[in-house]
């Protein structure tokens, strides 16, 4: 892992799944560079096979999943912010799956709404999602709206939401779960799609 040379991986080329997946070996690789570890002080740290280092140093992703590079992230203790959807720099940046087809739709949702921010999650983030049959998994937190209550701004959010991408969407509202194993997995697999702007 001495080595110095990046991953040769290239997100302006590929599918927006595919790009997400070369941003975070990318992110990896230069944290592993940065810190000096060798092959095998990386494995210690993340659990990961030395050889899946190499695989991601030489671009080879296919058997990673997002969720599963996001936890090698967090095991070499880089706190990501995958600048996929700041409202403040996201224009003509790639959404994950069919979500790239409505960015500026769901940009006018979101301030609409009073979102502070939203995230994908799931089967809509992994190669093998359905475009046809499956639901979309996303993750809310609402600001305070002066046009709506707490329930209209939900209901009406996610029904807005399912119009537009002319499907079921499941929505969390992270804020108002209890804490579970189940929340803790989407807060550490979450993408993000929208953050309001500071």
């Amino acid at each position: 892992m001495k080595n110095r040379t990046r991953a040769s991986v290239s997100a302006a080329t590929v599918k927006p799944a595919q790009a997400i997946k070369a941003d975070l070996a990318a992110r990896i690789i230069a944290s592993v560079d940065r810190m000096g570890l060798t092959v095998r002080e990386a494995h210690a740290r993340t659990g990961q096979a030395a050889a899946d280092f190499s695989r991601l140093r030489g671009g080879q992703l296919e058997r990673f999943t997002i969720e599963r590079l996001l936890e090698i992230t967090e095991a070499l203790g880089e706190r990501l912010s995958l600048s996929l959807k700041a409202e403040s720099d996201s224009e003509g940046v790639q959404l994950p799956g069919p979500l790239a087809d409505h960015a500026r739709e769901l940009r006018i949702l979101c301030r609409r709404y009073s979102v502070r921010r939203l995230g994908a999650f799931g089967s809509v983030l992994r190669q093998d999602f359905d475009a046809t049959r499956s639901d979309i998994d996303l993750a809310v937190e609402f600001g305070r709206s002066r046009r709506y209550g707490p329930a209209d701004q939900y209901f009406r959010f996610k029904e807005s939401l399912e119009r537009l991408l002319g499907r079921k969407v499941d929505l969390v509202e992270l804020r108002a779960m209890p804490a579970s194993r189940l929340k803790q997995s989407i807060e550490r697999s979450q993408v993000p799609v929208y953050e309001q702007a500071a």
